[in-house]
C-alpha cells in the first residue's frame, strides 16, 4: 500500500549482482502496480512504465500508463502498446481503441467502452474465440460483452456484465467447465451456478403492489 516494491526468487535481490533470494527484498519505492507476466513490468506513481533489466527497473518511453498485462501496456488515452515487437526501436501501438482494459497472454484481449472484447494472438486451440483456429495478427471483435477476461495457456475465461462465466479454447482436461472435454472455438456458457440468497419482504402500510423477479 505504501508503493514499495519487493522481489524474490531467481535474481530476486534487485542488485546488479543478480543474486537469487528466497525471501522478499526491497527493490524500489513509488510504484502503484506490478505485473510478473513478462519482463516483469511496473508502473510508478507518475504513470511511467518500468521494465526489469539486469537487476533493476528501467523506465521506458511510455507515460500516463494505467495497466500492464503480459507484453502490453494501456495508457490513459485508451491506446495499447506492445513492448515486445519490434525491439529496437521500441513500443508499437496496437490498432483500434480506445480501450478500457487489457489482458495479455497466449491470446490477447482489449475491452472497449461498450464492453466489447477485441482479441488477437495465438489461436491454436481456439482461445481467441473468433470461431477459427487461425492466429490473429490485429484486434478482432468477438461475440459478447465482458466485464473482465482472463487468458490462460490454451483457453480463455470471460466474465459477462450479468455475472455469467463464458469459456472458450482447448478443453482436454475439462478447463472450460462444460462437464466434458469438448473444445469451443467461440465463447460458451460454463456450468457455473450463481449463489442464491433468501429474500424476505416486510409489508408496511395499506397499499398494494407486485414484486417482480427480473
Amino acid at each position: 500500500a505504501d508503493g514499495s516494491l519487493w522481489a524474490w526468487g531467481r535474481y530476486g535481490t534487485g542488485s546488479s549482482l543478480l543474486v537469487d533470494s528466497a525471501v522478499p527484498v526491497l527493490i524500489g519505492q513509488g510504484f502503484q502496480s506490478v505485473s510478473a507476466d513478462w519482463g516483469p513490468l511496473a508502473i510508478d506513481n507518475a504513470g511511467v512504465v518500468h521494465q526489469w533489466m539486469s537487476g533493476d527497473f528501467v523506465p521506458l518511453p511510455l507515460t500516463s500508463v494505467t495497466q500492464v498485462s503480459g507484453v502490453f501496456v494501456l495508457k490513459a488515452n485508451g491506446t495499447v502498446w506492445n513492448l515486445l515487437l519490434p525491439s529496437p526501436p521500441g513500443p508499437v501501438s496496437v490498432p483500434g481503441g480506445p480501450y478500457l482494459a487489457i489482458e495479455g497472454g497466449d491470446a490477447n484481449f482489449a475491452i472497449d467502452a461498450n464492453n466489447q472484447a477485441w482479441a488477437w494472438g495465438n489461436n491454436t486451440y481456439g482461445q481467441v474465440g473468433d470461431g477459427t483456429q487461425n492466429s490473429v495478427g490485429a484486434p478482432k471483435l468477438i461475440e459478447g460483452q465482458f466485464a473482465k477476461i482472463s487468458s490462460g495457456t490454451n483457453h480463455t475465461l470471460g466474465l459477462t456484465l450479468d455475472g455469467e462465466i463464458l469459456s472458450w479454447g482447448g478443453n482436454n482436461y475439462g478447463e472450460l467447465g462444460f462437464s466434458s472435454s469438448a473444445p469451443s472455438l467461440t465463447p460458451s456458457r460454463a456450468l457455473i451456478y450463481r449463489a442464491t440468497h433468501p429474500l424476505q419482504i416486510d409489508l408496511q402500510g395499506t397499499g398494494d403492489g407486485n414484486v417482480l423477479n427480473p
